[in-house]
């Protein structure tokens, strides 16, 4: 349980995909950015056969009021038009915008995800986010010059990849489609793409002497597509299976072998099968063994038995946690956390910090493991020893703390706190054995106190009116 579900008015505690700069800070960085617009490269529209131009940005970027900003140049022409584009930013990249390059205006209102193209000059991979976008004619001045602004949360240089052209609005409107006609753009070949995933998973899918065709290349589009968040199902019958070991011999040794769990086993069934992101099923049995190859899973009884079912367990945030490197750890619907070092499972926990917390399977290395946003920046922090002893910290953006726990046999224990900012408390509330123990307290902005409650045993007690 989070502290920020407990307050009276309800925020959310986790980043969204991509973090919008504050009001406040754009008020320093517009002008800063606007006085160094003669030093932005220059974007020009597709034109015949080049499609995506490519930018390196972040080399010497404008840095205010706590950001770090970087821009391109766009030239609207004298003929006007809606501004049509496509683009891809690497996950260093927390949020962009538009402004003129003098003065003020209107600017983006909403995106759409964009997937990849035979066109696309990035990495197919998850180190690229691809977008689509457009803003109408009359928000922009013919002939005028605009910014359109990115900003970054390391120091890295980073090179941006986009298509920009200017045209008439179809009739219905725009929509995904109408965009990547108007850009010229056209899908990438799936396949080419799932043999880009250097897992061994995705070679024991692609192992024709193992897997029967066309099931495990379907398993692996749906790799592709998930990661396109175009998520298809999989209704091709799996035909022949190979046993852990003959997998084992073939790929390698797995992560991390799964030992039959009813609890494991009935939360991931119950996502697989009813999650409608996902797209495909998790067919876990009960009694049965489970081997996970990177986060593609065999069910089988035994280690020499012919696997009944294959799963393909590649949630993005999951396959992303675990290339950042390091200690890494990610979270799973039902309750499931998954740790990673250098890449690699070391274990799973189930309910975190709440009044069942263990460790399901594995064994957890003492260590700092950090979890990461969509954008790439660090949203949480678990200080932990080998008997879930420690810390865990939320972070609600770059650096900034949300809320902070103190960890005991992995349960939260004692005060925990949630934050404003880093001078300013939101909440104090006190845990005891994974639940709500003690008083809880609500502030405003200015320090004053907004409520008060008692907790025992997570269930809040009735308030007593003073005599």
């Amino acid at each position: 349980m989070h502290l920020l579900r407990l307050a009276p008015v309800i925020l959310l505690s986790a980043a969204t995909a991509l973090q919008a700069m504050t009001e406040e800070q754009s008020k320093e960085v517009f002008p800063a950015l606007q006085a160094a617009a003669t030093h932005m490269p220059l974007l020009a529209a597709a034109d015949g056969d080049r499609r995506f131009a490519t930018v390196q940005l972040n080399l010497k970027p404008v840095t205010a009021a706590g950001a770090r900003v970087d821009a391109v140049r766009l030239a609207v022409p004298a003929t006007g038009g809606d501004l049509v584009w496509s683009f891809a930013i690497p996950r260093s990249c927390s949020s962009w915008y538009i402004i003129p390059a003098a003065g003020s205006g209107p600017g983006f209102s909403d995106f759409a995800r964009g997937r990849h193209y035979r066109e696309s000059t990035w990495p197919s991979d998850q180190s690229y986010r691809p977008f689509l976008q457009t803003l109408a004619a009359d928000q922009l001045v013919p002939g005028r010059e605009y910014l359109i602004w990115f900003e970054f949360t390391s120091d890295a240089p980073a090179e941006i990849h986009a298509a920009v052209r200017f045209a008439k609005p179809p009739a219905k409107g725009w929509d995904d489609a109408a965009i990547e006609q108007t850009l010229g753009l056209t899908p990438a070949d799936a396949d080419q793409r799932a043999e880009r995933f250097a897992t061994r998973g995705a070679a024991l899918l692609r192992n024709a002497k193992l897997v029967d065709q066309p099931f495990g290349g379907f398993r692996l589009l749906s790799l592709v597509h998930l990661l396109d968040g175009m998520p298809i199902a999989i209704t091709t019958a799996p035909g022949r299976l190979p046993s852990i070991a003959a997998a084992t011999a073939a790929v390698g040794k797995p992560d991390l072998v799964l030992e039959h769990d009813p609890l494991l086993a009935a939360g991931l069934t119950r996502f697989g099968s009813g999650d409608p992101v996902q797209g495909t099923a998790v067919e876990l049995q009960p009694g049965q063994r489970t081997a996970w190859f990177d986060h593609v899973a065999l069910t089988a009884a035994d280690e020499q038995s012919p696997a009944t079912g294959i799963s393909v367990h590649a949630w993005n945030a999951a396959v992303t946690a675990a290339r950042h490197g390091g200690d890494a750890l990610d979270h799973l619907p039902e309750g499931w956390t998954l740790l990673h070092r250098e890449g690699r499972l070391q274990a799973v926990l189930r309910d975190l910090g709440g009044k069942t917390g263990v460790v399901a399977h594995g064994t957890v290395p003492a260590g700092t493991w950090r979890g990461r946003s969509d954008a790439g920046w660090i949203d949480e922090e678990v200080r932990i020893d080998a008997q879930g002893d420690g810390t865990r910290t939320l972070f609600s953006h770059p650096g900034m703390r949300s809320e902070a726990f103190a960890l005991r046999a992995w349960r939260y224990e004692g005060e925990a706190v949630a934050y404003y900012d880093p001078a300013r408390k939101r909440a104090v509330v006190h845990y005891r054995a994974g639940q709500l123990d003690g008083e809880a307290v609500w502030y405003e902005l200015d320090g004053s106190v907004s409520a008060k409650a008692t907790y025992r045993q997570g269930k809040r007690l009735p308030a007593v009116a003073p005599r």
